[in-house]
């Protein structure tokens, strides 16, 4: 099914702030299907269509590009991509 942004994105926009929240934002567009202009650092992973089988994806696709391990209980806590910036610098 189609996205209604509107109810996925229920924060105001927020655009990334470092190098982690760009590259993020580019995985996160790849992964869902949603051009990266419409992912703000705030908004949730699952609200924006990302299931269980992403996640493991995301996993991997995070370990490949940024070069650091992320688990999978780690992304279902830090579901927004502030939230995993944050993790990974930290």
């Amino acid at each position: 099914p189609d996205i209604d942004f509107t109810k996925a994105n229920l924060n105001e926009y927020v655009s990334p702030k470092n190098d982690i929240e760009v590259k993020l934002v580019q995985i996160w567009s790849d992964l869902l299907g949603i051009p990266k202009e419409n992912i703000g650092i705030n908004d949730d992973f699952f609200s924006l269509g990302g299931d269980s089988i992403l996640v493991i994806k995301l996993s991997t696709k995070i370990m490949n590009i940024l070069l650091v391990k992320v688990t999978i209980p780690s992304i279902f806590v830090n579901k927004t991509i502030a939230k995993l910036s944050h993790h990974i610098l930290y």
